[in-house]
């Protein structure tokens, strides 16, 4: 039955309802409500025909016709706006004529739906209309008020029984439908928030993701000023560690190879060198090709960024080594790699509108790149400004020296490996 009365309530909601759930239900409490109010007034015509109350009858002849077609008139298509002006005049209209007839607006039984014209309004139009109901009716009362000695008094034939049943169904009805509108609004503000919390855990998650991406491709603290202030100054930073890392014969290599295996072959490499940089707190800057840079120093300053920097060189030779045993996880031979390291001032920040990157720049950048290209292979070559800062704890071989655009000849040092007996270049 529950069903089958929901199916017939909701079959006179217009074809081309707009689907929100607010805007729903919206349609459904007035449809419910006009069938409410009809019901009411065809009980209310019953009555009035047993105390012989002419006026009241005709009354409720009308009302079970106008609220009774309001739903099919939405269902044709109506405006609400335009229904919602009929349903709420039309209350206000019947209280009137009803008050007027039964013994004025302190007496009559139907005096408390005075009420619900501005209500309606402020539900089925909106606070403009809802406000001009408000000033009629509050001018209605005042002059019912004024009025009040000329107006008849209950007809003979209205015994007081009548009176209190008259009175009761009013009172029963407007508990009814007020129940109806706040329990329809009370779902419609739960709905509501349920979305607000999806939508806000959608944002969340969106957020926590816009974050992941551009915590891969910024640092964190330059991550932050972005979000704080919308631009990320430029910095310089007196003393820091430059890491390259290049793949020996890599053109050669990988002319042998198909470009998805290739691909796959070099993000073995490059996936455990960032796991490596993050233990050790170094920021990767980027690739290129098969080149690998880092640095250890910045953006948060490190007096230990020369011994976390050789320290993770020593992890990138560890599992290039392992991958050459153990063959890597995908076809394809394993890479040699030569690396070179440097310490010295950089300029650091953003660069560019679109897909913008954090880059360094500055002679020590130039110098380490150097020194990987010149180095030896699956080994760690360091500049003189680096070995003086982990000579006393990292042992280290002299191998000569290097050539370096507008810096001339560099020491070249050599982490030393066990069993090392000549690492000149």
């Amino acid at each position: 039955m529950r069903l089958s009365l929901s199916g017939w309530l909701d079959s006179f909601l217009p074809a081309n309802l707009v689907q929100r759930p607010d805007n729903i239900r919206r349609h459904k409490i007035f449809i419910a409500t006009s069938m409410i109010v009809a019901l009411f007034a065809g009980t209310y015509g019953v009555m009035s025909y047993f105390i012989n109350f002419t006026v009241g009858l005709y009354a409720m002849i009308a009302a079970v016709g106008m609220f009774g077609a309001l739903p099919y008139l939405l269902r044709r298509g109506q405006s609400m706006w335009f229904l919602g002006v009929v349903f709420s005049s039309f209350i206000l209209l019947l209280n009137i004529v009803l008050v007027t007839f039964s013994g004025g607006l302190f007496t009559s039984p139907v005096t408390p739906f005075i009420i619900l014209p501005a209500i309606f309004a402020l539900i089925y139009c909106n606070v403009r209309t809802a406000i001009v109901f408000v000033v009629v009716s509050v001018a209605y009362v005042v002059v019912m008020v004024l009025l009040q000695d000329s107006i008849a008094t209950i007809p003979v034939t209205y015994l007081p029984s009548f009176h209190t049943t008259f009175l009761t169904l009013a009172l029963g009805g407007l508990v009814v439908i007020m129940f109806l509108v706040t329990n329809t609004y009370e779902q419609t503000k739960n709905e509501a928030l349920r979305l607000l919390e999806e939508k806000q855990e959608e944002l969340r998650k969106e957020q926590e993701l816009s974050d992941s991406l551009l915590l891969n491709i910024l640092p964190e603290a330059t991550v932050q000023e972005l979000k704080s202030v919308g631009v990320a100054r430029p910095r310089a930073y007196e003393m820091v560690s430059v890491l390259f890392a290049d793949f020996v014969s890599f053109t050669r290599i990988s002319q042998t190879m198909t470009a998805a295996d290739l691909v796959q072959h070099i993000d073995q490499y490059f996936t455990r060198f960032d796991s490596i940089m993050d233990r050790h707190g170094i920021e990767k800057i980027k690739t290129m090709g098969d080149s690998y840079m880092c640095v250890a120093g910045l953006p948060l300053e490190s007096e230990q960024h020369a011994l976390r920097i050789i320290a993770a060189a020593r992890e990138m030779l560890a599992v290039v080594e392992e991958i050459h045993q153990q063959g890597g996880e995908h076809e394809g031979p394993g890479f040699d790699v030569r690396i070179g390291v440097h310490s010295g001032p950089v300029v650091a920040g953003i660069v560019g509108k679109k897909k913008f990157a954090y880059d360094i720049w500055g002679d020590t950048v130039n110098v380490a790149a150097r020194l990987q290209q010149l180095g030896q292979v699956n080994r760690i070559s360091m500049s003189s400004a680096t070995h003086e800062l982990v000579r006393d704890e990292i042992p280290c071989s002299h191998s000569g020296t290097v050539v370096a655009k507008n810096r001339g000849e560099i020491d070249v040092y050599v982490v030393a490996n066990p069993g090392d007996t000549d690492v000149s270049l």
